[in-house]
């Protein structure tokens, strides 16, 4: 008989949405940062959510900032910087996806990782050793520049020398460097 209580649930549906949200994948534009580079961070999500902000993500030796996204939640970008003063091989950006939800209010559960980056923006160090600090007429000696790690682009023109030249500046290995130290002519100098 019309409108019997049957008849009206035959019309429609019931939708029931048990799945949890959760980040699928984070993955960033840069994975070996230097200093002075950022990193931008995708975020790719099972289904739409919101609510997700910053603070919902353990950023390892760095920071994220400009959350946001394009497609309505379902992808979200932010832009990642290192932490100054750096070196580490070893990072991942975690996110506790309990901070979110999606569409019909279901919760995020779990965590998801990011892939690994690695931070290097520790400027390197130099020791200086000069051989002999006593040089005659006609004498030359060895210079030797030790970096705290490997460098490129290291050349004469970044020393400069009171009452002397260097030349022959060589490298096995990039960590340690010598050349040859000659000393002005006619010049007396005791420290």
């Amino acid at each position: 008989a019309p409108g019997a209580a049957g008849s009206l649930g035959a019309n429609k549906a019931l939708v029931v949405d048990g799945v949890r949200p959760v980040a699928t994948n984070i993955t960033l534009s840069n994975t070996a940062l230097r200093i002075d580079e950022t990193a931008t961070v995708t975020i790719t999500f099972n289904e739409r959510v919101s609510g997700l902000d910053t603070s919902d993500f353990n950023v390892a030796n760095g920071s994220l900032n400009n959350l946001s996204s394009s497609d309505g939640g379902l992808t979200w970008t932010a832009t990642f910087t290192p932490s100054a003063n750096i070196s580490n091989a070893t990072n991942l950006i975690t996110l506790n996806n309990t901070g979110l939800m999606d569409q019909v209010g279901n919760i995020g559960s779990g965590t998801t990782d990011s892939v690994n980056y690695a931070i290097d923006t520790q400027r390197p160090t130099a020791t200086i050793v000069v051989a002999d600090a006593a040089l005659g007429v006609g004498q030359t000696t060895a210079v030797t520049f030790t970096f705290s790690e490997a460098v490129t682009g290291f050349t004469l023109a970044h020393i400069t020398v009171a009452h002397g030249t260097l030349n022959g500046l060589t490298t096995s290995d990039n960590i340690t460097w010598t050349a040859t130290l000659t000393p002005e002519a006619g010049i007396t100098v005791t420290s």
